[in-house]
């Protein structure tokens, strides 16, 4: 330090006072300034390998533009790190970034810039968790500009429609939430899009509003979400045979036609019982084909029993 002092012809200041040990101090320390020995070859040796380390090449703006692109991006994404950093390349940035958080520790102020940095990967996190959230929930849907709905509860208000507000969260998951113009995008789209041809109140909202309508159906949707999480799935007993139905297609759509050919015949059965009913008519009689002898004696019973239930009917209705 007092080589580089007596290099750069470094003068101690003099004391504004009339002290005469301040005096006494000061020369005592421009003497050691004028009496500096220069490096030995060692000294010269390590700190030339010191200098190869380190980064010297770097300046002060170059590391702020690295600490806030960190704070902006994240400490892991180096490609658009690299870019904010003017004239370093990535594997510059890559390098200098690897030794910078195996240092960070030894700069001064290390706790601020960590913090800083801590906050913006937070802002980060938070922005992929809203985005994941709209992109699910328009995608839920085969056409959300119809279908999509909200659970308002006590933030429905009195100013937006709920085809407005479809049209907002659909907007924000296309343009991105966090972005910079997205809230003005959303405007615009909504000014161009005909179904609010002639809703001049959405026409006229600015990106202010429509920025606090989208944090209000932002918060909304995340506590729907925090709803169907907290929801218990309660397991039902499925009886095996059932189990295994239900595991082949094939198997449930058999399953289905024997059920519908089973209603089909119940219904048969009883429409043709209540005929019956309303016309009197005699139970049928069953032939049986075993051979030709039996065959006639069975016509023989059936035309008997034809013959007593007409004669009982004609009694009955007389």
């Amino acid at each position: 330090m007092l080589l580089l002092q007596r290099t750069l012809n470094y003068k101690v200041p003099k004391v504004p006072s009339e002290d005469a040990e301040a005096e006494a101090a000061r020369i005592e320390e421009q003497q050691k300034i004028d009496t500096a020995e220069p490096l030995t070859e060692e000294e010269v040796a390590e700190k030339n390998s010191l200098l190869d380390k380190g980064f010297g090449d770097w300046t002060k703006k170059e590391f702020t533009a690295f600490v806030k692109a960190c704070e902006r991006y994240g400490r892991d994404n180096m490609q658009f790190i690299s870019q904010d950093v003017e004239g370093k390349t990535p594997e510059e940035v890559k390098a200098y970034a690897k030794v910078f958080w195996e240092r960070y520790k030894e700069i001064a102020d290390h706790e601020k810039i960590l913090a800083a940095i801590e906050r913006g990967e937070t802002k980060i996190q938070r922005k992929q968790e809203v985005q994941d959230l709209l992109t699910g929930k328009v995608e839920s849907y085969k056409i959300p500009l119809q279908q999509l709905r909200f659970s308002y509860g006590q933030q429905k208000g009195k100013l937006f429609s709920e085809e407005e507000d479809r049209f907002m969260v659909c907007s924000l998951a296309e343009h991105g939430f966090g972005e910079e113009d997205s809230y003005e995008k959303i405007r615009q789209d909504a000014r161009r899009s005909p179904l609010f041809r002639f809703d001049w109140f959405l026409k006229s909202r600015t990106a202010t509003e429509i920025n606090r309508r989208c944090n209000t159906l932002i918060a909304i949707l995340e506590k729907e979400a925090e709803e169907d999480d907290d929801k218990v799935m309660v397991p039902r007993f499925i009886h095996p045979r059932k189990l295994l139905v239900n595991d082949s297609p094939l198997s449930n759509r058999r399953v289905a036609r024997r059920s519908a050919r089973r209603r089909r015949q119940m219904t048969r059965r009883r429409r043709s019982s209540q005929s019956r009913e309303i016309l009197c008519l005699p139970p049928p009689v069953r032939k049986k084909e075993t051979n030709k002898e039996n065959h006639q004696v069975d016509i023989g019973k059936r035309e008997r029993s034809v013959l007593v239930w007409s004669q009982t009917n004609s009694r009955a209705c007389s």
